[in-house]
Protein backbone atom coordinates (compact mmCIF):
# COMPACT_ATOMS: atom_id res chain seq x y z
CA UNK A 1 0.00 0.00 0.00
CA UNK A 2 2.72 2.24 0.68
CA UNK A 3 4.64 1.83 -2.46
CA UNK A 4 1.44 2.05 -4.42
CA UNK A 5 0.82 5.48 -2.76
CA UNK A 6 4.64 6.66 -3.46
CA UNK A 7 3.95 5.53 -6.98
CA UNK A 8 0.24 6.88 -7.47
CA UNK A 9 1.65 10.69 -6.12
CA UNK A 10 4.55 10.32 -8.77
CA UNK A 11 1.69 10.11 -11.28
CA UNK A 12 -0.20 12.27 -10.39
CA UNK A 13 2.90 14.96 -10.46
CA UNK A 14 4.25 13.77 -13.30
CA UNK A 15 1.05 14.99 -14.80
CA UNK A 16 1.74 18.47 -13.64
CA UNK A 17 3.78 21.31 -15.94
CA UNK A 18 6.84 21.86 -14.21
CA UNK A 19 6.59 25.49 -13.18
CA UNK A 20 3.02 23.56 -10.97
CA UNK A 21 5.05 20.64 -9.81
CA UNK A 22 7.31 23.28 -8.14
CA UNK A 23 4.62 23.84 -5.82
CA UNK A 24 4.05 20.76 -5.00
CA UNK A 25 7.09 20.78 -2.78
CA UNK A 26 4.99 22.05 0.23
CA UNK A 27 2.74 18.30 -0.10
CA UNK A 28 5.82 16.94 1.72
CA UNK A 29 5.80 18.47 4.89
CA UNK A 30 1.72 17.92 5.43
CA UNK A 31 1.69 14.85 8.13
CA UNK A 32 -1.24 13.62 6.75
CA UNK A 33 -2.32 12.07 2.93
CA UNK A 34 -5.77 14.03 2.85
CA UNK A 35 -4.02 17.34 3.45
CA UNK A 36 -1.77 16.77 0.39
CA UNK A 37 -4.85 15.76 -1.59
CA UNK A 38 -6.79 19.21 -0.77
CA UNK A 39 -3.69 20.28 -1.85
CA UNK A 40 -2.85 19.09 -5.04
CA UNK A 41 -6.50 19.15 -6.28
CA UNK A 42 -6.40 23.05 -6.08
CA UNK A 43 -3.04 23.12 -8.90
CA UNK A 44 -5.13 20.42 -10.84
CA UNK A 45 -7.71 22.88 -11.02
CA UNK A 46 -5.30 25.61 -12.77
CA UNK A 47 -3.77 23.46 -14.92
CA UNK A 48 -6.80 21.52 -16.56
CA UNK A 49 -9.98 22.98 -14.97
CA UNK A 50 -12.89 20.52 -15.01
CA UNK A 51 -15.11 19.79 -12.12
CA UNK A 52 -13.45 18.39 -8.78
CA UNK A 53 -16.28 16.28 -6.89
CA UNK A 54 -15.29 13.89 -3.43
CA UNK A 55 -16.27 10.24 -3.88
CA UNK A 56 -19.69 10.50 -1.89
CA UNK A 57 -20.57 12.38 -4.53
CA UNK A 58 -23.61 11.56 -6.30
CA UNK A 59 -24.96 13.51 -9.55
CA UNK A 60 -28.81 14.05 -9.93
CA UNK A 61 -28.64 16.14 -13.51
CA UNK A 62 -25.78 17.47 -15.76
CA UNK A 63 -23.58 19.39 -13.99
CA UNK A 64 -23.23 21.87 -17.31
CA UNK A 65 -26.84 23.53 -15.80
CA UNK A 66 -24.19 25.13 -12.49
CA UNK A 67 -22.06 26.97 -14.93
CA UNK A 68 -22.24 29.78 -17.36
CA UNK A 69 -22.28 29.01 -21.06
CA UNK A 70 -18.27 29.76 -22.67
CA UNK A 71 -17.58 31.51 -19.02
CA UNK A 72 -13.99 31.31 -17.90
CA UNK A 73 -14.71 31.27 -14.55
CA UNK A 74 -14.16 29.24 -11.29
CA UNK A 75 -17.16 28.00 -9.30
CA UNK A 76 -17.09 27.03 -5.43
CA UNK A 77 -20.62 26.77 -3.33
CA UNK A 78 -22.40 27.06 -0.35
CA UNK A 79 -23.03 24.56 2.11
CA UNK A 80 -25.50 26.12 3.91
CA UNK A 81 -27.67 29.65 5.27
CA UNK A 82 -25.22 30.25 7.42
CA UNK A 83 -22.62 32.54 5.69
CA UNK A 84 -20.92 32.92 8.59
CA UNK A 85 -20.07 29.77 9.82
CA UNK A 86 -16.36 29.08 8.82
CA UNK A 87 -17.29 25.37 6.90
CA UNK A 88 -19.66 26.95 4.60
CA UNK A 89 -17.37 26.69 1.35
CA UNK A 90 -16.34 22.84 1.40
CA UNK A 91 -13.48 21.97 -0.91
CA UNK A 92 -16.00 18.80 -1.45
CA UNK A 93 -16.64 20.13 -5.01
CA UNK A 94 -15.80 22.90 -7.00
CA UNK A 95 -15.56 23.72 -10.99
CA UNK A 96 -13.44 25.66 -13.33
CA UNK A 97 -12.05 26.55 -16.68
CA UNK A 98 -8.06 26.45 -17.17
CA UNK A 99 -5.74 28.31 -15.56
CA UNK A 100 -7.77 30.51 -13.35
CA UNK A 101 -5.87 32.85 -10.98
CA UNK A 102 -7.25 32.07 -7.68
CA UNK A 103 -6.60 28.60 -7.25
CA UNK A 104 -2.93 29.63 -7.00
CA UNK A 105 -4.14 32.23 -4.74
CA UNK A 106 -6.01 29.56 -2.97
CA UNK A 107 -2.36 27.34 -3.21
CA UNK A 108 -0.82 30.32 -1.60
CA UNK A 109 -3.23 30.73 1.27
CA UNK A 110 -2.42 27.11 2.38
CA UNK A 111 0.87 27.59 2.39
CA UNK A 112 0.86 30.64 4.30
CA UNK A 113 -1.39 29.23 6.59
CA UNK A 114 0.58 26.28 6.89
CA UNK A 115 3.81 28.22 8.08
CA UNK A 116 1.93 30.08 10.44
CA UNK A 117 0.18 27.11 12.21
CA UNK A 118 3.41 24.75 11.78
CA UNK A 119 5.47 27.59 14.21
CA UNK A 120 2.37 27.63 16.68
CA UNK A 121 2.66 23.48 16.61
CA UNK A 122 -1.17 23.78 15.39
CA UNK A 123 -0.77 22.67 11.88
CA UNK A 124 -2.25 19.06 11.82
CA UNK A 125 -5.66 19.76 11.29
CA UNK A 126 -6.77 19.25 7.79
CA UNK A 127 -9.78 21.23 7.40
CA UNK A 128 -8.16 24.80 8.54
CA UNK A 129 -5.15 24.18 6.70
CA UNK A 130 -6.49 22.75 2.96
CA UNK A 131 -9.66 22.40 3.80
CA UNK A 132 -13.13 24.26 3.61
CA UNK A 133 -11.66 26.60 6.34
CA UNK A 134 -9.09 28.08 4.98
CA UNK A 135 -10.94 28.11 1.09
CA UNK A 136 -13.80 29.67 2.90
CA UNK A 137 -10.99 32.46 3.56
CA UNK A 138 -9.85 32.62 -0.01
CA UNK A 139 -12.55 33.30 -1.72
CA UNK A 140 -13.50 35.90 1.05
CA UNK A 141 -10.01 37.45 0.81
CA UNK A 142 -10.03 37.20 -3.09
CA UNK A 143 -13.48 38.72 -3.50
CA UNK A 144 -12.46 41.39 -0.47
CA UNK A 145 -8.85 42.43 -3.13
CA UNK A 146 -11.55 42.41 -6.33
CA UNK A 147 -13.85 44.76 -4.84
CA UNK A 148 -16.23 43.88 -2.28
CA UNK A 149 -19.16 43.37 -1.70
CA UNK A 150 -20.00 41.59 -5.36
CA UNK A 151 -16.48 40.59 -5.42
CA UNK A 152 -14.73 39.06 -8.59
CA UNK A 153 -17.31 38.29 -11.11
CA UNK A 154 -15.51 35.46 -12.35
CA UNK A 155 -15.03 33.62 -9.32
CA UNK A 156 -18.88 32.14 -8.39
CA UNK A 157 -20.06 31.09 -5.53
CA UNK A 158 -23.30 28.81 -6.29
CA UNK A 159 -25.86 29.28 -3.48
CA UNK A 160 -26.92 26.46 -0.85
CA UNK A 161 -29.05 23.85 -2.07
CA UNK A 162 -27.25 23.10 -5.89
CA UNK A 163 -24.51 21.84 -4.82
CA UNK A 164 -24.52 21.06 -1.42
CA UNK A 165 -28.23 19.76 -0.39
CA UNK A 166 -27.17 18.85 3.23
CA UNK A 167 -25.56 21.15 5.97
CA UNK A 168 -23.61 18.54 8.44
CA UNK A 169 -22.94 21.35 11.03
CA UNK A 170 -26.04 20.86 12.91
CA UNK A 171 -29.92 20.69 12.43
CA UNK A 172 -30.31 23.15 15.48
CA UNK A 173 -28.79 26.07 13.77
CA UNK A 174 -31.82 27.76 11.61
CA UNK A 175 -34.78 26.26 10.64
CA UNK A 176 -33.71 26.13 6.83
CA UNK A 177 -31.29 23.42 8.09
CA UNK A 178 -34.05 21.41 9.69
CA UNK A 179 -36.27 21.46 7.17
CA UNK A 180 -33.39 20.32 4.37
CA UNK A 181 -31.66 17.93 6.41
CA UNK A 182 -34.97 15.80 7.32
CA UNK A 183 -36.18 15.89 3.80
CA UNK A 184 -32.88 14.20 2.46
CA UNK A 185 -32.68 11.91 5.24
CA UNK A 186 -36.51 10.86 3.90
CA UNK A 187 -36.44 11.25 0.44
CA UNK A 188 -32.52 10.30 -0.55
CA UNK A 189 -31.31 7.13 1.43
CA UNK A 190 -27.61 7.18 0.25
CA UNK A 191 -27.66 2.82 0.54
CA UNK A 192 -30.67 3.02 -1.99
CA UNK A 193 -30.06 5.41 -4.64
CA UNK A 194 -29.27 2.80 -6.85
CA UNK A 195 -33.11 2.25 -7.44
CA UNK A 196 -34.43 4.03 -10.14
CA UNK A 197 -37.42 5.15 -8.12
CA UNK A 198 -35.54 6.44 -5.28
CA UNK A 199 -33.41 8.70 -7.61
CA UNK A 200 -36.89 10.09 -8.61
CA UNK A 201 -37.66 10.46 -5.63
CA UNK A 202 -35.09 12.46 -4.67
CA UNK A 203 -35.15 14.68 -7.83
CA UNK A 204 -38.15 15.29 -6.78
CA UNK A 205 -37.85 16.48 -3.33
CA UNK A 206 -34.73 18.99 -4.57
CA UNK A 207 -36.04 20.28 -7.75
CA UNK A 208 -33.15 22.76 -7.62
CA UNK A 209 -30.57 20.47 -7.00
CA UNK A 210 -27.97 19.02 -9.35
CA UNK A 211 -25.44 17.34 -6.86
CA UNK A 212 -25.91 15.95 -3.86
CA UNK A 213 -22.97 15.43 -0.91
CA UNK A 214 -23.46 13.00 1.88
CA UNK A 215 -20.34 13.90 3.98
CA UNK A 216 -18.94 10.16 4.80
CA UNK A 217 -16.01 12.33 6.22
CA UNK A 218 -14.05 9.19 5.59
CA UNK A 219 -10.83 10.91 4.74
CA UNK A 220 -10.44 11.23 8.44
CA UNK A 221 -10.95 7.37 9.40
Amino acid sequence: MVRFRAALRRGLLASLTQSTREKTRATDAFPVNIMRADFVRALYMHQYGGVYADLDTWCLRPVDSLFSPGSRKAYVAEMGPDLKFPHNIPNAWFGSAPNHPFWIFFSKCIVEMTTTLRSQGAWDQAEQVTGPIILKQAVDAWNSIHGAPSGDPTLEVIKHGKVYVVDWHGDGNHPEIQKHNARFREACPSEELYKKDVVEQCKAAFPDAVVLTFWTHSWGR
